[in-house]
């Protein structure tokens, strides 16, 4: 009381009357705050109410101390990220939240709540972009609700983000992939021999690192491939527009790619495969 008359020096303790009215409205105000908020805070926010520069104070209103410990919730990315493709953050949906997002290489974006508010992230990575992404999800009475972090592994140019061993395949059916092969590397083409199959690599000119997109049996471009499996009379053809990683090992260049889709002639089911040539 003696803050709140501070803040009126016309009324005095004589005239204790004239506050009635204030006295009553501020239990009805004190009722309705949350229930975590110290009195000492509630005074705060009735006396900036009342002496009308609400604007002035309401930074202050709230803080952290003043809240309940955020609920911890899990942040999903699609790490690992080659170098230079988009890095996707993705938080849960909350109606009417702020999102306030921090990270590596100097990572900041506070968003108000507007459909897919929740889903951040970068177009294009760089490998300082690596590191723990952070979210606090700040609710309408400014207290942080939620927060939770995820780790983001950015791999340099050209890196092949699954794990196959060097001149191996892995098959999701039994008589295609699924073997070792012996690497030959000449020019534009590189092949791996298996055991009654070739996988075969055929770009338009000597691989520089980098990613490449599948197009057939034949590149289209510079920025092309085509990715094929010959077993017996068949051709086993990657689906166009997949990723094929070229990286350079001091001078020796490894290919490979991840969980391809291919043509499947022999009609027994989808195929998915993954494998590495790595140059000897």
């Amino acid at each position: 009381m003696k803050l709140l008359l501070a803040q009126f020096p016309k009324y005095s303790t004589s005239n204790l009357g004239a506050l009635q009215p204030t006295i009553w409205t501020s239990k009805i105000f004190f009722s309705i705050l949350p229930p975590y908020l110290s009195n000492m805070k509630k005074i705060l926010i009735l006396t900036c109410l009342l002496s009308a520069v609400f604007t002035g104070c309401k930074k202050s209103l709230v803080s952290d101390d003043d809240c309940p410990d955020p609920e911890v919730v899990t942040i999903t990315s699609n790490s690992p990220v080659v170098e230079g493709t988009p890095l996707v953050l993705t938080a849960p949906d909350k109606v009417n939240y702020t999102y306030k997002w921090t990270g590596p290489n100097a990572f900041k974006i506070d968003t108000v709540y507007t459909p897919g508010a929740h889903i951040q992230g970068k177009a294009t990575t760089v490998f300082a972009d690596s590191g723990t992404y952070r979210v606090k999800i700040v609710g309408p009475d400014s207290c942080t609700a939620f927060e939770g972090a995820v780790f983001v592994k950015i791999l340099p140019t050209g890196s092949q983000p699954c794990a196959v061993a060097d001149n191996t395949s892995v098959s999701n059916l039994s008589g295609v992939g699924g073997m070792g092969y012996s690497p030959s590397f000449t020019g534009n083409e590189i092949e791996g021999q298996g055991v009654g199959e070739i996988i075969i690599f055929k770009f338009q000119a000597t691989p520089l690192p980098g990613i490449y997109k599948t197009s057939g049996l034949t590149p289209v471009d510079d920025k092309t491939v085509g990715v094929y499996i010959t077993n017996g009379s068949n051709n086993f053809i990657s689906n166009n527009g997949q990723n094929v990683y070229v990286t350079k090992i001091g001078v020796k260049l490894q290919v490979g790619f991840c969980f391809h889709d291919f043509s499947n002639p022999l009609g027994t089911g989808a195929l998915k495969i993954s494998a590495k040539l790595a140059q000897q």
